[in-house]
Protein backbone atom coordinates (compact mmCIF):
# COMPACT_ATOMS: atom_id res chain seq x y z
CA UNK A 1 0.00 0.00 0.00
CA UNK A 2 1.30 3.49 -0.93
CA UNK A 3 0.77 5.91 1.66
CA UNK A 4 1.23 9.69 0.56
CA UNK A 5 1.04 12.48 2.95
CA UNK A 6 1.13 16.56 2.30
CA UNK A 7 2.38 18.62 4.87
CA UNK A 8 -0.02 21.59 4.45
CA UNK A 9 -2.91 18.45 5.06
CA UNK A 10 -1.13 17.58 8.36
CA UNK A 11 -0.83 20.99 9.43
CA UNK A 12 -4.59 22.15 8.63
CA UNK A 13 -6.14 18.51 8.91
CA UNK A 14 -6.11 16.38 11.40
CA UNK A 15 -2.18 15.74 11.14
CA UNK A 16 -2.09 12.14 12.41
CA UNK A 17 0.17 9.40 11.46
CA UNK A 18 2.46 6.44 12.22
CA UNK A 19 4.71 8.11 14.64
CA UNK A 20 1.97 10.33 16.53
CA UNK A 21 1.83 7.61 19.29
CA UNK A 22 5.70 8.73 20.06
CA UNK A 23 5.81 12.27 19.13
CA UNK A 24 2.45 13.82 19.25
CA UNK A 25 0.29 15.22 16.38
CA UNK A 26 2.34 16.72 13.24
CA UNK A 27 1.26 20.17 14.43
CA UNK A 28 3.18 19.59 17.91
CA UNK A 29 6.16 19.83 15.77
CA UNK A 30 5.73 23.32 14.67
CA UNK A 31 7.39 26.06 15.75
CA UNK A 32 5.97 28.65 13.17
CA UNK A 33 3.33 29.58 10.49
CA UNK A 34 3.61 32.39 7.92
CA UNK A 35 -0.13 32.73 6.90
CA UNK A 36 -1.77 34.76 4.36
CA UNK A 37 -4.83 37.22 6.15
CA UNK A 38 -7.88 38.86 4.63
CA UNK A 39 -6.26 42.02 4.22
CA UNK A 40 -3.41 40.18 1.72
CA UNK A 41 -1.15 40.55 4.71
CA UNK A 42 1.71 37.95 5.11
CA UNK A 43 2.28 37.31 9.27
CA UNK A 44 4.16 34.55 11.03
CA UNK A 45 2.43 32.69 13.92
CA UNK A 46 4.48 31.80 16.94
CA UNK A 47 3.75 30.48 20.41
CA UNK A 48 4.65 33.92 22.31
CA UNK A 49 4.26 36.50 19.82
CA UNK A 50 1.08 39.02 18.72
CA UNK A 51 0.15 35.95 16.64
CA UNK A 52 -0.17 33.19 18.85
CA UNK A 53 -3.70 32.51 18.40
CA UNK A 54 -3.50 32.28 15.10
CA UNK A 55 -0.71 29.71 16.28
CA UNK A 56 -3.04 27.73 17.76
CA UNK A 57 -5.74 28.16 15.72
CA UNK A 58 -4.49 26.67 12.26
CA UNK A 59 -4.22 23.66 13.01
CA UNK A 60 -7.43 21.49 12.98
CA UNK A 61 -8.87 24.84 10.42
CA UNK A 62 -8.97 22.93 7.12
CA UNK A 63 -7.55 26.02 6.17
CA UNK A 64 -10.36 28.54 6.23
CA UNK A 65 -8.18 30.78 8.29
CA UNK A 66 -6.33 31.74 5.38
CA UNK A 67 -3.73 30.37 3.07
CA UNK A 68 -0.67 28.74 4.77
CA UNK A 69 2.63 29.95 3.18
CA UNK A 70 5.24 28.46 5.10
CA UNK A 71 5.63 26.48 8.53
CA UNK A 72 9.17 25.75 9.97
CA UNK A 73 9.01 22.09 11.12
CA UNK A 74 10.84 20.89 14.35
CA UNK A 75 12.73 17.93 12.95
CA UNK A 76 13.10 15.21 14.82
CA UNK A 77 15.83 12.87 15.15
CA UNK A 78 15.58 8.96 13.58
CA UNK A 79 16.80 6.47 15.49
CA UNK A 80 19.36 4.07 13.42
Amino acid sequence: MNLSLAVVGLINGYGIEGSSHLYGLFSDTVEAYEIVLAGVELVCATKDNEYSDLFYAIPWSQGTLGPLAAAEIKVIPVRE
